[in-house]
């Protein structure tokens, strides 16, 4: 009688978790899933390069039922630029955000994904594109008030008129040397500037130690991301060897690419001002250079610019050229710091 009552007790106890079980299943909701992202900003943007986005991009991630769903990783990726903030997950309003400044192509793109809980497929409305139109500054003013041209070739964006500040942008001046033999007298990483004695048109620039162009930063060893500002705006540098390379290569190769760069015609260039006609925007002008005893050269008959080269840890200062009676835009090695040159600077 016991052993049958006990066994009666264990199928009502079995039958009545099976019971609860099911009831439990039933009353359980649902896991909550991202199931669709929407753009809550616009998906097309007008922006300058280099600068930031007038205006967030955000977006809202809501589960199956329609509601916002808050921590869901989101994935960005940028054609070009960089960041300034955003969000990796999404707020208890299920929403997410960025900001980012523009790069220098003309046309660049935001790419916003989102995952299932598994991370194995995008979710409705996945991937979000947003496309910009990035222009380039109208004019840039350096800290003695001078404006310059700025133009846009390939994926850089340049000055298009050689340096003529006599300051660094936090406003310390940079020494005035005219006469020779002072000139002569410079070590080769001391700071000075001058004016091409023979001509003091401010349309050529003005001419710069190695020192003074760098602001000291272009000797010795070097971190590789690092850019130079030098007396360069806030925002632009001095370039590298990479980077002038980098533009004679889009202007087809160093033996063509002067000829592009070059100011057309003979107003200011020697004849025959070989090849030139500026395709490129960059407007070289012939403005000369001074050597390390002091003496000018060249005035009409070629441009010369500073130019960083990184070898073997060490940054050393070289320089690019062009000349009247070629189309070539070349480089011409290592020159001493205590020469005078022109500074062309290209944007971060």
């Amino acid at each position: 009688m016991l052993r049958r009552m006990k066994n009666i007790s264990l199928k009502t106890i079995s039958i009545l978790s099976f019971l609860i079980s099911i009831i439990s299943c039933q009353n359980e909701s649902p896991a909550l899933r991202p199931s669709t992202v929407e753009l809550l900003s616009a998906d097309s943007l007008q922006g300058i390069a280099g600068e930031p986005i007038a205006n967030p991009v955000e977006i809202i991630v809501k589960d199956q039922n329609g509601n916002p769903l808050k921590d869901i990783p989101i994935k960005w990726e940028l054609s070009e630029g960089s960041f300034t903030s955003l969000d990796f997950t999404t707020n208890a309003d299920g929403k997410a955000s960025a900001t980012w400044l523009f790069g220098h192509s003309e046309n660049s793109s935001l790419t916003i994904k989102v995952f299932n809980n598994d991370q194995t497929e995008q979710i409705t409305g996945s991937p979000v594109i947003i496309k910009a139109t990035v222009s380039v500054p109208g004019k840039v003013t350096d800290i003695d008030g001078n404006e310059y041209g700025v133009v846009r070739i390939g994926k850089q964006i340049w000055l298009t008129e050689n340096l003529r500040t006599t300051k660094y942008s936090d406003g310390t001046p940079i020494p005035l040397v005219e006469d020779s033999a002072a000139w002569a007298k410079l070590r080769i990483s001391e700071k000075a500037y001058c004016y091409n004695i023979e001509n003091n048109d401010a349309r050529y620039g003005l001419l710069y130690t190695y020192g003074a162009a760098t602001n000291g930063d272009g000797f010795g060893t070097y971190t590789k991301i690092k850019t130079v500002q030098g007396v360069c705006p806030v925002g632009w540098h001095i370039p590298k060897y990479d980077e002038w390379n980098e533009l004679a290569t889009e202007l087809g190769g160093w033996r063509i690419a002067g000829g592009k760069m070059k100011e057309a015609g003979t107003q200011n260039w020697l004849t025959p001002n070989a090849g030139a006609t500026n395709k490129s925007g960059f407007t070289a002008l012939p403005s000369g250079y001074r050597s390390g005893k002091g003496t000018f050269f060249h005035l009409g008959e070629s441009a010369g610019y500073w130019c960083i080269l990184e070898e073997w840890g060490i940054r050393k200062s070289t320089f690019w050229y062009a000349y009247y009676n070629t189309a070539d835009f070349g480089h011409g090695g290592e020159m001493n710091g205590n020469s005078g040159l022109s500074v062309r600077c290209l944007m971060d």
